[in-house]
């Protein structure tokens, strides 16, 4: 990957609000929305995933700008994350860091590597999110794009 810019051309709805921290590794926190499971053809291959609303980083932002933020971000769920046992509404702090990844259209910024996972005080239901027990379903894949996110 490129240190300072994309591999390739950038997706239409890049996720402006993280550039300035590219490479960076900082703390964020977001709130729980949903959990969802990546697309993929055979039901083994899918994996668990939560959808993140709200991501601000709280810490470690780059002097001089505002902090870095985007309205939301999929994380693959992995022990850290399923052993936080995470509901709609929740909030929660993780250290990440921002990376270049390829998605249908382009390529955009994603956190990745989430560490220090941790439930933060003052929850509240998510704006938008499904109320705590509706399943979420899986989303279909955007017109034109298969794979995975």
């Amino acid at each position: 990957a490129c240190a300072d810019g994309p591999p390739g051309p950038v997706h239409r709805t890049l996720r402006a609000g993280l550039v300035q921290a590219f490479m960076q590794r900082l703390r964020f926190r977001a709130l729980v929305a949903r959990h969802g499971r990546t697309r993929g053809g055979r039901r083994a291959w899918q994996r668990e995933t939560v959808l993140l609303r709200e991501v601000v980083a709280v810490a470690g932002s780059v002097a001089g700008h505002p902090p870095a933020s985007t309205d939301h971000v999929w994380l693959k769920v992995g022990k850290r994350l399923e052993e936080l046992n995470l509901q709609s509404g929740d909030k929660v702090e993780f250290d990440a860091r921002v990376r270049w990844y390829r998605k249908c259209g382009g390529w955009d910024l994603k956190l990745s590597h989430p560490t220090r996972l941790e439930k933060a005080r003052g929850g509240g239901p998510a704006p938008g999110a499904p109320p705590p027990g509706t399943p979420s379903g899986v989303r279909a894949p955007a017109p034109g794009c298969g794979g995975t996110k």
